[in-house]
């Protein structure tokens, strides 16, 4: 029997939990290194340490997350619940992140940031796991799951752009009000946490489950960890995934540093002006970049439809390792090259956030022929896992570079400030040519990816001629 096509309706509700995830991860890309090292106050090398504690942790707790959701039995289903319960939770560690601790001792400024980023990423894993999930349930077609792709990265370009632009602006706002830092901090987390946490809501409340199909008990945490390590697809799958986000995080993360220490060569109030208001340069980079990403998202899908998602991502993603390499090697003072770069850089970017989603499905499919076990949780908990695991490296990477650098932040009150010329190469160092050295990486995982179109093809035939035979068995 063939298989229920996605509506536009569900695409369009269902792609809105990306959105939320974006808010998240945007505003930690953009403004949570800079916040550990420069108002904290942490030195960059036991600043990056948080982000391995919070590791370690993920490894312990996300399996289990994963696990927990494959084997969940209710009315609502087996994800719905998550979405449904866990969408305070996750507002509300959205807002912890960002409470900036009054302690005076370092080590209690590490353990408590340490702490609000495990219970900030718990929170987050409860929802996106199950979400996540849900994907190759609402687009079970190999050419579906690049539409719907396309749906969730509309909007995950869209928060990140709202984000990118409205949180330094809100901020900026809040503290020529005379509100303090650390209360400015806590408000914007609120206030983006309880926007992200409508979307879990409407999802949980509108998306329908299909019945689980596969035969077997699902598998314990670690075990299904272990299946999915021996579906080699998803290996390549994975390689992708991993490297193309690492490599986002670093330039995303960097970009504040890049443009006030060499764009800007130091001058700390720098701004632009956006429509009668100055808005931080890396808002309007990042914004520029987005915005040129936008249109890109249905051409990528496009054209991953008419050839093949492989050679949609090469070619995508050479335009955002081009962009990248010229942006590091511009003198200072270049803002109006930046944002030209940054538009261009935008159509690969967009390539980064519409195929490495689309190809995860049809390795889950895979894996369902090599087990006989439908455990979806368990496969993208290993998603979620190599998200974080992205996000931790480069902080790690930018933060520890930093920290032998010498690099040291601003002293206060000053409006004008150069690190030392060693932090000011590592600075573009790791805009550029690191960053790239990663997407020629995730190139090569992508061309040796096995499952074409026609292979998934071949899979859900042998899918679906197993459950027919399943269902006429006595």
């Amino acid at each position: 029997m063939p298989s229920e096509r996605l509506r536009p309706s569900t695409g369009w509700i269902f792609g809105s939990g990306t959105g939320s995830i974006a808010a998240f991860n945007t505003l930690r890309q953009l403004f949570f290194a800079m916040y550990l090292t420069d108002v904290v106050g942490l030195d960059g090398r036991w600043a990056s340490l948080v982000a391995v504690t919070g590791l370690a942790w993920d490894l312990a707790v996300v399996p289990r997350i994963g696990a927990w959701s494959d084997r969940t039995r209710s009315r609502l289903g087996r994800r719905r619940p998550f979405l449904l319960f866990g969408a305070l939770p996750a507002a509300i560690g959205f807002a912890a992140l960002w409470w900036a601790p009054p302690w005076a001792a370092p080590a209690a400024r590490w353990v408590h940031v340490g702490a609000m980023w495990i219970a900030a990423h718990t929170a987050q894993s409860l929802v996106v796991v199950p979400y996540l999930a849900l994907v190759p349930e609402v687009a079970p077609e190999y050419d579906d799951r690049t539409t719907l792709t396309a749906y969730r990265m509309v909007f995950s370009l869209g928060a990140s752009l709202a984000v990118a632009i409205g949180a330094p602006m809100a901020f900026d706002a809040a503290l020529a009000a005379g509100v303090s830092r650390t209360f400015a901090h806590v408000a914007l987390g609120a206030a983006f946490g309880v926007a992200s946490a409508i979307p879990w809501l409407a999802i949980g409340a509108t998306v329908r489950e299909q019945p689980a199909r596969a035969e077997g008990t699902p598998p314990g945490a670690f075990r299904a960890v272990r299946d999915t390590w021996q579906n080699v697809p998803f290996r390549y799958a994975a390689a992708v995934y991993l490297l193309t986000w690492t490599a986002f995080e670093l330039v995303a993360l960097m970009m504040p540093y890049f443009l006030t220490y060499h764009v800007a060569q130091g001058d700390l109030l720098s701004s632009v002006g956006v429509f009668g208001a100055q808005v931080a340069a890396e808002s309007v980079v990042l914004g520029t970049l987005l915005i040129a990403a936008l249109p890109a998202v249905p051409v990528w899908s496009a054209l991953a439809r008419r050839f093949d998602k492989r050679m949609a991502f090469v070619a995508g993603i050479t335009f955002w390792a081009a962009a990248e390499l010229v942006l590091s090697a511009l003198p200072p003072g270049q803002l109006g090259l930046v944002l030209a770069l940054a538009a261009f850089a935008g159509a690969g970017v967009a390539t980064a956030h519409v195929l490495p989603d689309a190809m995860l499905p049809d390795a889950v499919d895979y894996g369902e022929l090599l087990t006989g076990r439908r455990t979806e949780g368990s496969y993208y908990a290993v998603q979620e896992l190599l998200r974080k695991l992205a996000a931790g490296l480069a902080l790690l990477l930018a933060l520890q570079v930093l920290g032998w650098s010498g690099y040291a932040p601003p002293p206060d009150g000053v409006t004008s400030y150069l690190p030392e010329p060693g932090a000011l190469a590592a600075i573009r160092a790791l805009t550029g040519p690191v960053g790239v050295v990663l997407l020629g990486a995730a190139m090569v995982a992508a061309w040796l990816y096995p499952l074409t179109r026609e292979r998934q093809r071949e899979v859900r035939r042998e899918l679906d001629a197993r459950r027919a035979q399943r269902g006429s068995a006595p």
